[in-house]
């Protein structure tokens, strides 16, 4: 018999049943670790940098990004307007002392288009040697196609139009420049330059004089029919567009037109 120590006796049918729900507990926390390690590792798998793409199947996003581009309706681009030129076009080649065919103070895009002005803008003439000299004193600026008048500096392209139409008597021959600024002191227009060549016209059969002519603009490809109206014109008669001569110029019988045939040319649009 022993004393101050109890002896607890249980059936082996107990402890069987106990140590087969030790075995099923175990199991229990064993396939809870292995599955809490898979858990863990899949989530470093996909966190970490540089790693390989996930073996999970991918998503596409269907949500817009932002973008900077303006839209039109219908789901295109809305086209960036091309910027607003000014441009001198026109007369190349006047006579000394002789009112000059008009020519043309425009506002136009970088293709040649005439570009109506959303407000009124004021533009400063000059006239100026090749050196830059200041030669406005030598040549007027008229609005009128006679030349009559005063003399302006300064013209105006209102609202709503695209051009402005000039003319100019110079006093002194040989090769001058004609500028035009725009005078706004914002958005200013890019200044405007057109080279002339004045002559002293030295001819015995009189001064020929241009009152008008179409087309006003011919294609970089040629071909067509430039006709020139107006007095005074000989039979030898040579025609220029910029540097290109018109070829087979023929006068009618009372000197008042000129027609020709118009040749390929250098630049993309030649506008008169």
């Amino acid at each position: 018999m022993m004393s101050g120590r109890s002896i607890k006796v249980i059936p082996r049918a107990a402890q069987t049943m106990r140590s087969a729900q030790g075995k099923v507990f175990a199991a229990t926390l064993k396939t809870v670790a292995v599955f809490s390690f898979a858990l863990i590792h899949s989530a470093c798998w996909n966190t970490l940098p540089n790693s390989s793409p996930s073996p999970s199947p991918s998503v596409s996003s269907t949500s817009s990004s932002t973008t900077t581009n303006k839209v039109a309706s219908g789901g295109t681009i809305a086209p960036t307007p091309p910027p607003t030129q000014l441009a001198l076009i026109g007369i190349q080649s006047v006579f000394k002392d002789e009112c000059s065919p008009t020519f043309l103070l425009a506002a136009r895009d970088a293709s040649g288009a005439a570009v109506p002005l959303a407000a009124s803008r004021n533009f400063t003439l000059s006239y100026l040697s090749e050196f830059g000299d200041d030669l406005s004193a030598s040549a007027g600026f008229y609005i009128s196609p006679t030349c009559t008048g005063t003399a302006v500096s300064s013209v105006t392209i209102v609202k709503g139009d695209a051009y402005v139409q000039l003319y100019m008597k110079p006093t002194l021959a040989g090769t001058a420049v004609i500028r035009a600024v725009d005078t706004s002191t914002t958005g200013a227009l890019s200044t405007a330059y057109l080279r002339v060549s004045v002559s002293a016209y030295t001819s015995v059969t009189g001064k020929p004089k241009i009152a008008s002519f179409t087309p006003r603009e011919v294609n970089i490809t040629g071909g067509g029919t430039l006709t020139i109206s107006g007095t005074g014109f000989a039979s030898s008669v040579e025609v220029l567009i910029g540097d290109q001569k018109c070829t087979l110029p023929t006068v009618n019988p009372a000197g008042t037109q000129i027609t020709c045939t118009i040749r390929k040319g250098k630049q993309e649009r030649k506008r008169f």
